[in-house]
């Protein structure tokens, strides 16, 4: 069975349009309404650098405290850089038709996420060479994924994905983790009256291997490896 599942072009070249046309009103946004304290791009940059010369995709590891979360990690890769744009993991469409996110269920679905780069997962069976496939097959060829371990932002998991873990094992890719504070369940009368002040951290670019533990077996060598990161530098 193959590691990887192919994302086809289309799927490659909207979401790269999307957020070229996005990128700076976006940032412009975050500055004004929500007070953006955004650090450490310069080891973003490094570590893009390094994966460009190492022919190496980077794996984005981030808290998930809102629905803004995938895109404030696009402000990790402006449109110029090698890693633009960015893909994310998300669960498939039809679990976000759920009545809590309102009129956004309408809009929300496989297709909507897909043209903004986010690839589903691809199985809900406790498989993570099935699931990850298409995000296994990015990594492999040099993009850059994002990945929330906690899965959700309203209900947090008791405990962490290892989908993360896996990736790192099997394609040994940068590892950058994100720290987002600040907005914790914000709402639209809180964003447009500029009430709460967000800080995204970019940390120092990781190797896999000083995280995963061969000594320990699968799932739980994936899982341990995430915790350890996301501990340590998402929260």
């Amino acid at each position: 069975m193959s590691l990887t599942h192919k994302v086809n072009i289309w799927q490659r070249i909207i979401p790269r349009i999307l957020h070229s046309l996005v990128w700076y009103p976006t940032r412009a946004m975050l500055f004004i309404f929500m007070h953006m304290d955004l650090s450490g791009q310069d080891k973003v940059a490094r570590a893009v650098k390094k994966a460009k010369k190492e022919k190496r995709g980077i794996l984005f590891i981030s808290n998930h405290i809102s629905e803004f979360d995938p895109i404030l990690s696009t402000m990790a890769t402006p449109p110029y850089s090698p890693a633009f744009p960015l893909f994310w993991v998300s669960r498939p469409g039809r679990d976000y038709k759920d009545p809590d996110f309102s009129w956004r269920k309408y809009i929300y679905g496989d297709l909507f996420f897909l043209a903004w780069g986010a690839q589903p997962l691809t199985s809900k069976v406790k498989d993570y060479e099935k699931s990850l496939a298409r995000h296994s097959w990015l990594l492999k060829n040099g993009y850059s994924v994002c990945i929330f371990p906690e899965g959700g932002y309203k209900k947090k998991r008791e405990s962490l994905g290892g989908g993360a873990g896996f990736l790192m094992e099997v394609w040994n890719p940068i590892v950058i983790p994100i720290k987002i504070s600040g907005i914790e369940q914000i709402n639209s009368k809180e964003f447009w009256g500029r009430k709460r002040h967000l800080k995204l951290e970019f940390k120092e670019a990781l190797e896999p291997k000083e995280f995963l533990d061969s000594n320990l077996p699968v799932p739980e060598r994936y899982k341990e490896a995430v915790k350890k990161i996301f501990n340590k530098y998402c929260v």
